[in-house]
């Protein structure tokens, strides 16, 4: 401002002060700055008052009173309101992602975590702050496809597309899963993320098994033996003296009898499933010793000898079903005697067993039949199926399946040890309780 002064002072002989233009200049300077800063606030305000309005937070939050005061100080207020508006939809959309029952992850588009629910936390075995930041492909590394094995998701998959996908997986417990893979946009559409939900799925896909094999049971097993009886009553009305009354008489029982068996091992394989048991503490010993005497006349009439091993516990305790335990070791007997030659021995034994860190007690019966092939003893245990070397007519494949289910029901285990031409042992495994568990029990 001096030098202008100077020169107009030389140029036009006028002579002003500086110190009003430098008075000016400083005033228009500071309106320009409040101006800019005016503006910039008020564009703050107006969009946290577009996002508080489009979210409706501000409906359920309950808004603030606007504070009295000079311009500067509704402002800062405003701007305040705004902010906390801002935490109070982050605490929204985090609160929802924990209070979600299925595992949930947000991810980046790289498929780096950002959020993790406890769920997920519990099912990747870490916490949540510790899964931040980690890839989403390590971490569901064990995630199978159930069509073909392969990875569920495998690198770089999530950068392939930008599409909701959902895939069923088997996880490294064996329990089914459906993997979704939800794309996360921003308020212009823009793709920015994935949600990322592991849905067990494992007791809907029981139930469509179990419908299935029932099904199967109702279309096939059921009917057959049925049908022979009509087969056998036509017979008997078109040729009367082909088949003598006394044989007639026979085979419609046993297939009566058949379908008997059939519809209870049936029944009572749906009840070990259901999980509908009376439980209470028992004695292993003693349920095995009445199911060695309930099967000691069948292994007479085939000349097969019943063996309790010396070896085995008395004082075995645990908490179970009393009729559905004893009916799965009467069916691990018969199946033993079924399939043992004359002359030869059944074992039964009771020893204490480890499994998963938990002790349990385990029976365990031996035959010295023809064994179970390699490729059948994975598949023993599925309900309607049978070895493929089994020259046994009768059964439907249910008896070791009801084992099964009674083991899981009861949290224990089932296991086949066998080699062909040698035998097989087939054990059944329940939690162990001591004897102060099983007092308190009782009371």
């Amino acid at each position: 401002m001096p030098a202008i002064s100077a020169l107009a002072f030389a140029t036009g002989h006028v002579l002003f002060a500086p110190a009003a233009g430098m008075v000016g200049i400083a005033l228009a300077y500071a309106l320009w700055s409040w101006q800019r800063l005016n503006v910039a606030t008020r564009y703050l305000v107006d969009e946290f008052q577009a996002l508080r309005n489009s979210t409706g937070i501000g409906r359920w939050a309950g808004a603030q009173p606007a504070r009295r005061g000079d311009f500067l100080a509704r402002r800062i207020d405003a701007l305040d309101q705004a902010a906390q508006h801002l935490r109070d939809l982050y605490q929204l959309f985090s609160d929802s992602l924990d209070s979600l029952p299925d595992a949930t992850l947000a991810c980046d588009l790289a498929g780096h975590v950002l959020l993790a629910n406890p769920p997920a936390a519990r099912l990747l075995g870490q916490s949540a702050q510790a899964l931040t930041g980690q890839s989403l492909a390590m971490l569901l590394a064990d995630l199978r496809r159930s069509d073909d094995g392969q990875p569920a998701l495998p690198a770089g998959r999530l950068t392939q597309t930008h599409e909701t996908v959902a895939i069923e997986a088997i996880d490294a417990h064996g329990r089914d899963r459906l993997l979704k893979l939800a794309p996360s946009r921003n308020a212009r559409e823009q793709h920015t993320g994935w949600l990322v939900s592991l849905v067990d799925i494992s007791e809907v896909r029981r139930a469509q098994r179990q419908r299935a094999e029932a099904i199967r049971f109702l279309g096939h097993d059921i009917r057959a033996p049925q049908s022979s009886i009509l087969s056998l009553l036509e017979l008997r009305r078109s040729a009367p003296g082909r088949i003598p009354i006394d044989q007639f008489e026979t085979r419609v029982e046993r297939h009566a009898l058949k379908t008997l068996k059939l519809s209870d091992d049936f029944i009572q394989l749906l009840r070990a499933q259901t999980g509908d048991h009376r439980l209470a503490p028992h004695n292993l010993a003693g349920i095995v010793d009445e199911c060695l005497d309930d099967a000691w006349e069948t292994a007479s009439q085939r000349q097969i000898t019943l063996w309790l091993s010396p070896a085995s516990r008395p004082d075995a305790m645990v908490r179970a079903d009393r009729e559905l335990l004893a009916r799965a070791i009467g069916n691990l007997i018969g199946n033993a005697l079924k399939f043992s030659p004359p002359g030869t021995r059944v074992t039964c034994g009771i020893d204490p067993a480890v499994h998963d860190g938990r002790a349990a007690w385990q029976v365990a019966v031996t035959d010295q039949g023809p064994g179970v092939l390699p490729q059948d003893q994975d598949r023993l245990f599925t309900p309607f199926t049978r070895g493929s070397q089994s020259t046994q007519p009768d059964g439907a494949g249910l008896g070791l399946a009801f084992v099964k289910a009674v083991a899981d029901s009861h949290g224990g285990w089932v296991a086949l040890q066998s080699t062909p031409g040698q035998g097989a042992s087939f054990s059944i495994a329940l939690p162990a309780i001591g004897e102060g568990d099983a007092a308190a029990a009782q009371s």
